[in-house]
């Protein structure tokens, strides 16, 4: 049987924040961007020690992802921050 190809996170953008890094708010979440081409070949040519793997699109763990930086903006006093 053929295997059903992943949807995969291309990029993931913060629209609207000004204040803070994006790298901090990427640590934030749980969702992360698809490595390079180059490197998800050295990934599945030699294993776990080189490259990176792909990082599939899962809906729920973005739903819980909204939810981790709403927490995170409120806790920083952003109490009127919505995340969508």
């Amino acid at each position: 049987a053929a295997r059903e190809a992943e949807v995969e996170v291309g990029r993931i953008s913060f629209v609207g924040n000004v204040t803070f890094d994006r790298g901090l708010l990427i640590n934030t979440i749980t969702t992360q961007e698809t490595p390079s081409g180059f490197s998800k070949f050295l990934h599945s040519t030699f294993g776990e020690k080189f490259g990176s793997k792909p990082e599939p699109y899962v809906p729920e763990a973005v739903e819980s992802d909204l939810k981790l930086l709403q927490d995170f903006y409120r806790s920083r006093g952003f109490y009127g921050v919505t995340v969508e």
